[in-house]
């Protein structure tokens, strides 16, 4: 919708002929391949949470997509089906228990396989290899937590709290700021935020490396706290994504 705005206003202001009203080959292109480079966008920010939201408007480009519309090229079309078939994938990824890193490494492979120079045939390798489209997988990693009875083994549903450090650009004004000083055991540093996540298990947990504590709440089970940062061993639960609760 951005887009075509500004095609509209940059045609209103500029236009000097009135039957410049659908867009060229070269504005089809470019439309399509910038939807293109924000709908792989979405799906990494969405990995692994199926978000019906994010699923609807998926499903609602591919329509469009699916349309034959005079403007765009062929060569355009089988690129942006591409990408909404990357970005489906992306949404569900691992059937929503896998989501991606934000390692160095994970961000070098994303960029090889999410490269927007899309093909515009399943065999065009001209600018780039369509085999690197596969190295998002290096960029995946498990991270869904799941709650079982600790007496019948039964998967259960259970509102837990996450606290976890995040940047202050991803948390915004949320949580609590950390002080500057020598990291310690909270991650203490500037630019930095302890933010708490509420949840309920299944769920996708934050980077595992940047957890610090984990509580069960409710009523149902026995309340307990694992300090991820100060104690080993409940570390080390966490990273197995399995909590144990008991009635």
């Amino acid at each position: 919708k951005s887009l075509h705005s500004l095609r509209a206003a940059a045609l209103a202001s500029g236009a000097t002929s009135s039957a410049a009203t659908q867009p060229t080959y070269a504005e089809a292109s470019t439309i399509d391949r910038c939807l293109a480079s924000a709908v792989l966008g979405l799906a990494c920010v969405m990995a692994g949470t199926g978000n019906l939201d994010t699923l609807r408007l998926f499903r609602i480009l591919r329509i469009r997509a699916s349309v034959t519309d005079a403007a765009s090229p062929a060569s355009s079309q089988h690129g942006q089906a591409m990408a909404l078939g990357m970005a489906k994938g992306l949404l569900f990824l691992g059937g929503g228990r896998w989501t991606l890193g934000t390692s160095n490494s994970a961000i070098a492979a994303l960029v090889m396989a999410l490269y927007p120079e899309l093909p515009s045939r399943p065999g065009d390798n001209r600018y780039h290899l369509q085999a690197l489209r596969h190295l998002y997988v290096l960029a995946a990693e498990p991270r869904c937590a799941e709650a079982r009875d600790v007496d019948s083994g039964a998967q259960c549903l259970v509102p837990i709290e996450v606290d976890a450090v995040m940047d202050e650009a991803v948390a915004g004004t949320a949580g609590t700021p950390i002080p500057a000083g020598p990291r310690d055991a909270t991650g203490g540093r500037p630019g930095k935020r302890l933010v708490t996540l509420r949840k309920v298990t299944p769920c996708l947990l934050p980077e595992l490396d940047s957890v610090v504590a984990v509580r069960v709440l409710g009523p149902r089970y026995w309340p307990y706290s694992l300090d991820v940062a100060g104690t080993p061993t409940h570390a080390l639960a966490v990273r197995g994504r399995t909590i144990f609760v008991k009635h």
